[in-house]
C-alpha cells in the first residue's frame, strides 16, 4: 500500500482568543499602512498623473511676470523646504487673466526635493527683468486656469513610489491575515487519516520563493526609488555610495528569489511516495522521489542524493531558528523511465526513539525532512515526512538525547592523554607563535568582522535619514534619536572590526587578552589552573543549506574567586576546543622544572579599561556632524 503527498485536507479552526488577537493586530496594521499608502503615495501619484493627463491639450500663450519670490519654510527639526510663488498676466482670446500656478500641484506645497523651485525662480526673475520670455499653458475651456510647467517631476514621483507600492502590499497582507483569522482557518493543513501536520506547498523551494519575492519587493521598492532621488538630487558622494550599497543588496535578493523560483519550476511535477503509508519510529521506511523529465534532464541531476534529516525548530523565537540534530543516510538507487523521468529510491531505518513530526522536545518542535542534496552537500529541495512515534514512546514529551537544553550545561573535562615531544595539532582557526618568553595563541574572529560589515547597512540608513536635517554640531546630533543610535552603532562597528583575542602561555601562567581599539580586557591566571580546563557549548550557528554547527569554548574553574573563566572564543566543534586544551597542557609540560614564581597561586587578576579608539570614534562623529550640516 502506498500513499502520495497531496495538498489539501481539513483545516483546524483557531480558538476565539487567538482569532481576536490576530484580527486586532492585523486590522491595525491594515488600517495604518493603508492610510500611509493612500496619503503618502497613492493620492499624490494619482493627483500628479491626473493633472498631467488633464493639461495635455492646453494651449500655450506668452505671459508677463508681475511678481516672483521663494517661500522658505523651516520644519520643527530644522529642515528647510521651499515653494516658488509667482503672479503672472496673460491674454487669451482678447481677454486678460492673472494666475499663480507654476506646476501640476495646484496647492503649491513646500518640498526639498531637488532644485526645481530655485530654477523656476531664476527663470521667472530673468523674464521679469526683460530676459527670456516665458509662456503659460491655458485651459481653452476655462481660460482662467493656467500653469507654467506641465512636465512631471520625476524625483517627486520616485519619492512617493515606495509608499504607493510597498505600503499597499503590507496593508493587503495584513488584510489577508485578518480575513483568515475571521474565517478561523490556520496557516497549515492536516492530512486526513493520520492527523500529522504537513507544511503546505510541494517542496521547500515553492514555500521559500513567495517570502523571498515579498522581501525583495519590499527592499527594492524602497531602496531603488530613494537611490534614484539621491542621485538626481545631487547628494554628496558618500550618500550616493551608500545608496548603491542598498541597491546591491536588493539585486542579491532578487537573484535569490529568482533562483528559488527556478527550483520551484524545475521540480513542480515531482511526486513523493513513502512505504508504508504511515512511517513509524523503529520501522524501515522506503521513499520514492519521482522527478519529472525536466528535473531529470537538469545539469548534475545524476549526482543528486537523498537523506532523511531531523531538525529542531524554536517556534517561540522570531525567525523560527532551526538546527539539524540527526541525519540518516541510505543507499540510493536510480530508475530511469523511457519518457525521461527519474525515480530515486532510498530505504531508511528509523530509530526506535525517533520523535514524531511536530512533537515538542526540550522546547523545540521536531521537523523531519527528506532532503535532495547536490554533490557539494548543498540543499536542492526538501519535503516534510510525517514520521510517527513508536508505540512505546507515544505521549512522551520528555527531553531526549538530542535536546538542546542539557547540552548548554554539560561540561567535558580534557582527556588526560600522554603528550609527546611535538606540539599537538591546532585547528585552522588558531595560530600559534613562540618567542623567548611564551607561546601565544591567536584566535580568528572572522564572524565579528562580518558583523561589522553588516552594521554598515543600518548605519548608512540612519545617515540617509539624517542627511536633510540641519545639525549644528555634535551635541544636537547625539540629542536626536537616530543620531544617538548611529553613534552607538559606529562604536560597536569599530569594536567588532578591531577586536583581537589572544592566549599567552608562559612561566608565569596564562594571560587572556581581549582588546580592540575601544577597550582592553586582561585576565591573568596561575599555571596551576591548566589542570582544571574543560570545554562547553558556547553557541550554535547554521549556514543556508548546511547542518547546524556547534561552537565550543575552553573554560577554567578558579577557586579564588570561585568562578568559571572563558579562555577562548567559540571554536567549531568540541574537537577544536579539545585540541587547544591539549596544546595548553603540552606547553605547561614543557615548562615543568623551571622557576615559575607564583605557580601555586589560585587568584585570578582581571583588568578592564578603555583605549585610544574612543578618540577616533569622537573624531568620526565630529566629521559626520560636519558632513550632515547643510550649507546655509
Amino acid at each position: 500500500m502506498t500513499r502520495t503527498i497531496r495538498d489539501g485536507g481539513d483545516e483546524p479552526a483557531l480558538g476565539w482568543g487567538a482569532r481576536l488577537l490576530a484580527m486586532l493586530f492585523s486590522g491595525l496594521f491594515a488600517l495604518v499602512f493603508g492610510g500611509v499608502a493612500y496619503l503618502g503615495g497613492l493620492r499624490p501619484l494619482g493627483s500628479s498623473l491626473h493633472a498631467a493627463w488633464e493639461v495635455r491639450d492646453w494651449q500655450p500663450v506668452p505671459i508677463q511676470v508681475l511678481d516672483a519670490s521663494l517661500d522658505t519654510h523651516t520644519g520643527k527639526k530644522g529642515q528647510l523646504s521651499h515653494a516658488v510663488r509667482v503672479r503672472y498676466r496673460y491674454e487669451f482670446r482678447g481677454r486678460s487673466y492673472e494666475a499663480s500656478r507654476v506646476g501640476l500641484d495646484e496647492d503649491g506645497l513646500h518640498d526639498s526635493v531637488g532644485d526645481w523651485h530655485q530654477r523656476w525662480l531664476q527663470r521667472l526673475q530673468t523674464a521679469r527683468e526683460g530676459g527670456t520670455a516665458l509662456q503659460a499653458w491655458v485651459n481653452p475651456r476655462r481660460p482662467q486656469r493656467a500653469l507654467l510647467d506641465r512636465e512631471l517631476r520625476w524625483p517627486m514621483l520616485l519619492l512617493h513610489l515606495p509608499f504607493a507600492l510597498v505600503f499597499p502590499a503590507i496593508s493587503l497582507g495584513a488584510a489577508l491575515v485578518f480575513w483568515r483569522a475571521l474565517s478561523g482557518s490556520a496557516a497549515w493543513r492536516t492530512d486526513r487519516g493520520t492527523g500529522v501536520r504537513l507544511i503546505t506547498g510541494p517542496n521547500s523551494a515553492s514555500r521559500a520563493q513567495l517570502g523571498l519575492w515579498l522581501f525583495a519587493f519590499f527592499w527594492c521598492g524602497i531602496a531603488f526609488p530613494l537611490a534614484t532621488v539621491f542621485w538626481l538630487n545631487g547628494a554628496p558622494w558618500w550618500v550616493r555610495a551608500l545608496t548603491l550599497l542598498f541597491v546591491g543588496v536588493g539585486l542579491l535578493l532578487l537573484g535569490a528569489a529568482a533562483r528559488q523560483s527556478l527550483l520551484a519550476w524545475r521540480y513542480r511535477g515531482t511526486e513523493l511516495v513513502w512505504i508504508p503509508p504511515e512511517p513509524r519510529a523503529g520501522q524501515p521506511l522506503e521513499i520514492r522521489l519521482q522527478l519529472s523529465a525536466g528535473a531529470a534532464a537538469a545539469r548534475g541531476a545524476e549526482l543528486l542524493s537523498l537523506r532523511l534529516a531531523q531538525y529542531r525548530v524554536e517556534e517561540q523565537r522570531s525567525g523560527r531558528p532551526e538546527r539539524c540534530v540527526q541525519t540518516l543516510e541510505a543507499r540510493l538507487s536510480r530508475q530511469a523511465s523511457p519518457s525521461g523521468e527519474l525515480c530515486l529510491v532510498a530505504r531508511f531505518e528509523l530509530p526506535e526513539d525517533a520523535p514524531a513530526q511536530g512533537a515538542v522536545r526540550g522546547g523545540e518542535s521536531v521537523d523531519w525532512r527528506l532532503e535532495l542534496q547536490r554533490p557539494d552537500s548543498g540543499l536542492e529541495i526538501a519535503y516534510p515526512v510525517p514520521v510517527q512515534a513508536g508505540l512505546a514512546s507515544q505521549g512522551s514529551d520528555a527531553p531526549d538525547a538530542l535536546s538542546r537544553q542539557p547540552s548548554w550545561q554539560t561540561s567535558q573535562q580534557l582527556a588526560q592523554t600522554p603528550l609527546g615531544a611535538a606540539p599537538p595539532a591546532l585547528p585552522s582557526e588558531v595560530r600559534a607563535r613562540e618567542n623567548d618568553q611564551a607561546w601565544t595563541l591567536e584566535f580568528s574572529l572572522k564572524s565579528r568582522r562580518w558583523l561589522a560589515g553588516l552594521l554598515l547597512l543600518p548605519l548608512g540608513l540612519l545617515s540617509l535619514l539624517l542627511h536633510e536635517r540641519r545639525i549644528d554640531g555634535l551635541l544636537p546630533l547625539l540629542g536626536s534619536g537616530p543620531g544617538l543610535a548611529s553613534a552607538l552603532l559606529l562604536a560597536l562597528l569599530l569594536h567588532a572590526a578591531s577586536q583581537r583575542w589572544t592566549l599567552s602561555l608562559s612561566e608565569d601562567g596564562l594571560l587572556v587578552q581581549r582588546h580592540s581599539w575601544l577597550w582592553r580586557r586582561r585576565l591573568a591566571l596561575a599555571p596551576a589552573v591548566a589542570s582544571k580546563l574543560f570545554h562547553r557549548l558556547s553557541y550554535r550557528s547554521r549556514q543556508a543549506g548546511r547542518p547546524e554547527q556547534a561552537f565550543h569554548a575552553l573554560y577554567v574553574r578558579t577557586q579564588q574567586p570561585l568562578a568559571e573563566r572563558q579562555l577562548t572564543p567559540g571554536l567549531p566543534g568540541p574537537e577544536a576546543a579539545e585540541a587547544v586544551g591539549q596544546f595548553i597542557r603540552w606547553a605547561q609540560q614543557q615548562q615543568q622544572g623551571r622557576f615559575s614564581p607564583g605557580g601555586q597561586r589560585e587568584t585570578a587578576q582581571r583588568q578592564s579599561y578603555p583605549r585610544w579608539g574612543w578618540l577616533l570614534w569622537l573624531a568620526l562623529l565630529l566629521l559626520w556632524a560636519e558632513l550632515l550640516h547643510p550649507p546655509v
